[in-house]
């Protein structure tokens, strides 16, 4: 297994000879968010294990366990995973047909997993065998034509995948990336939206206009979604249900189970348990 730090140093720069190149990494017991960057090819980051987090374009997306991010070419983002966490990473080349499907969370397949994995073995497997010089083992044609047949099935899946909205909607207006930056730093920020018009020199009533016009959810309904959405990382990363409500500022674990299962449609322990991971549920807009 590539250590996740060396990884971000060497495993793209080997991607660019190749037209599809998949890694598993995996963290090293810390924390670690990478710089801002680009690719010239399309990215997909499959969460294995741990918390990941993906800041693309300015929109934050949380990438829930046996889940994936796509990130098309050019566009510039980060990635943050737990020190518990290990990703499968595939680069894509932009002219394979991939670069037009949009950024954004996938549902992954047991299929779609199972060719991304095998794919990794095989590469990191010609990796190895080329380093001790044992050419001869890359000519092998049915190991070519295999490996060329897992990737015309990981081409045809992808497409396929259907979206899961786990991003924190943006706001985009100018006055309130004070609220923004603050909310995704500090998540557990319980201020009401009257001191919060107070700070941004705004009234109440324009501050829950503008948030509403940029994400189409009221204030306390956004605000709950950063919070779940960063609750998502914890857990993934290992905390308890009580750890994540109480970082949160939930006066009881009750509550907090009771959001989630709102809208993600189970408890928390259930969710991280279940094959397939849940999504937000589409209800209608309630009063906050």
């Amino acid at each position: 297994m590539v250590d996740f730090h060396q990884h971000l140093n060497q495993t793209h720069q080997g991607a660019l000879s190749q037209r599809l190149s998949v890694t598993r990494v995996t963290a090293s017991a810390c924390d670690y968010e990478s710089p801002e960057h680009e690719h010239a090819q399309g990215q997909l980051v499959l969460a294995l294990a741990g918390g990941v987090r993906c800041a693309i374009n300015g929109q934050v997306w949380m990438v829930p366990p046996q889940g994936a991010v796509w990130i098309p070419p050019h566009h510039v983002h980060t990635n943050y995973v737990t020190h518990n966490a290990e990703v499968c990473m595939a680069f894509i080349a932009a002219d394979i047909g991939l670069a037009a499907m949009p950024t954004g969370t996938i549902a992954v397949t047991e299929v779609l997993q199972a060719v991304l994995l095998q794919l990794a073995d095989l590469q990191a497997a010609s990796a190895v065998n080329t380093e001790m010089g044992a050419d001869e083992v890359n000519t092998n044609e049915k190991e070519q034509e295999y490996e060329q047949r897992l990737m015309d099935v990981l081409l045809l899946e992808l497409p396929r995948a259907q979206p899961q909205a786990y991003a924190i909607p943006v706001l985009h207006h100018p006055r309130l990336q004070p609220l923004y930056q603050q909310l995704l730093a500090q998540p557990q920020n319980r201020d009401s939206s009257q001191t919060w018009a107070e700070r941004l020199a705004i009234s109440e009533r324009t501050l829950l206009r503008l948030v509403k016009q940029d994400t189409g959810l009221s204030f306390a309904r956004w605000r709950q979604q950063v919070q779940l959405l960063h609750a998502l990382l914890q857990l993934a990363a290992g905390k308890s249900v009580q750890q994540a409500a109480m970082d949160l500022g939930y006066e009881s674990v009750s509550a907090f189970i009771t959001v989630f299962k709102k809208r993600l449609g189970t408890t928390p322990k259930r969710y991280f348990s279940a094959p397939n991971k849940g999504e937000w549920r589409t209800h209608k807009p309630t009063k906050d």
